[in-house]
């Protein structure tokens, strides 16, 4: 009687997995399990047979549909790195770079000019049979970061990870900045080697004089001086390019001390007529 049971209960099952059959189109394989079929034939598509592989433009719509996000990252990740090397190649090389870090901005103008000053001081180091300076400005408003409160964030962020760093050895810096981050110590004590000489003040040379026959400086800057770090506050000091760049700075600095001008200035035509007619007068 179970036997019999059984058999109009498969019966049953049988039929409602061929009813299903009939109305979802989906197949049913020995063991009860469903075969799900196929969404789109190609005679649902208004052709006949076998479906024919895609060529040609279908082809390149299907590829695009599929690995778009693909195809868009990896051309990102080229342009970022075609950017990369064409900057490391072709990007100005200079023989001394001056960390500028103030309490206030700057602009262009003076940059320019602290640059023009400082390259008198510097000698083709890199052989590229020019002298150059480059002023790394990283200024920061401390008395007033309220007024971009995002951007004195972001300097503040990248000066600090500089001065923990330590790949660069020369600072030009006012006190408010020297005093907020309290750098005592952590520069190289020129009054030792330097004694006597008017400007030096413990590990700073004050850049007064310096700065004195341009008004842009002398008016529009607070008073300023430059330092250059201690090898031993440096972690980027372990690496022999850093050792390198550090004694050329060391020099640079001798030569700003001492006023020994290796390239000077060249003057403008107005600079060279007016000296003419002084002369001639």
């Amino acid at each position: 009687m179970d036997n019999n049971l059984n058999e109009t209960n498969a019966s049953k099952v049988n039929k409602a997995k061929s009813t299903q059959k009939s109305q979802t189109g989906d197949r049913w394989n020995n063991w009860g399990g469903r075969v799900e079929a196929e969404k789109e034939t190609f005679e649902s598509l208004g052709g006949q047979g076998e479906k024919e592989p895609l060529t040609g433009k279908k082809k390149w719509e299907n590829f695009w549909f599929y690995y778009r996000k693909h195809v868009i990252v990896a051309v990102i990740v080229l342009v970022i790195v075609g950017v990369s090397i064409y900057e490391s190649l072709h990007q100005e090389k200079y023989d001394v770079t001056v960390v500028l870090a103030t309490n206030g901005t700057t602009i262009t103008e003076q940059e320019e000019l602290i640059a023009d000053i400082f390259s008198q001081y510097a000698e083709d180091y890199n052989g590229d049979g020019k002298v150059n300076v480059y002023v790394d400005v990283q200024n920061l408003p401390l008395d007033n970061p309220e007024e971009n409160s995002e951007l004195f964030t972001a300097m503040q962020t990248r000066f600090a990870g500089e001065l923990a760093v330590g790949e660069k050895s020369l600072y030009i810096m006012d006190q408010r900045l020297y005093d907020y981050y309290e750098l005592a110590g952590t520069f190289n004590e020129l009054s030792e080697q330097y004694s006597g000489i008017e400007g030096v003040d413990g590990d700073r040379f004050w850049l007064n004089e310096l700065f004195a026959d341009e008004p842009l400086l002398s008016e529009y800057m607070p008073e300023c001086f430059i330092m250059q770090r201690d090898s031993q506050y440096m972690s980027g000091y372990k690496k022999d390019k850093i050792k390198a760049e550090y004694e050329i700075e060391k020099q640079f600095i001798d030569n700003v001390i001492n006023g020994n001008i290796l390239t000077p200035l060249e003057k403008t035509g107005e600079e060279s007529s007016l000296g003419s007619e002084a002369a001639e007068d």
